[in-house]
């Protein structure tokens, strides 16, 4: 069974007063080939990356070539990174990663001129 396994980026989230769940979409559940009503073993490890997800290529030649770029960037919380790495990494093409890098700098452009008013 352990030459079965499918490694996946989840929260565990408070149930209640004394419960836990780890919350699976559809899209791990079928990449994983798994049922919704099978019984699964689940091993835990803490995700030492800084984001919490890979740093997409696309988006660090984009930090790396641009200083602007990185400024904005680094001017955005850590949650906020999380969910747009998050975002770029779902992307299923270099394209589309590409666009959705270029998009995400300009949405931090605005919030970083927002925030200087």
């Amino acid at each position: 069974m352990h030459n079965n396994w499918h490694t996946f980026h989840a929260g565990i989230v408070k149930r209640g007063l004394d419960g836990f769940v780890i919350q699976i979409g559809k899209a791990v559940l079928k990449a994983a080939k798994v049922d919704y009503q099978q019984t699964i073993q689940v091993k835990l490890q803490a995700d030492e990356s800084e984001y919490g997800y890979a740093f997409p290529e696309e988006m660090q030649e984009l930090l790396d070539q641009d200083e602007e770029s990185r400024k904005y960037w680094d001017a955005m919380n850590p949650g906020a990174k999380r969910s747009y790495l998050h975002y770029v990494n779902s992307g299923k093409s270099i394209d589309t990663r590409i666009k959705r890098a270029l998009l995400i700098i300009e949405r931090a452009k605005e919030l970083y001129f927002k925030k200087k008013k």
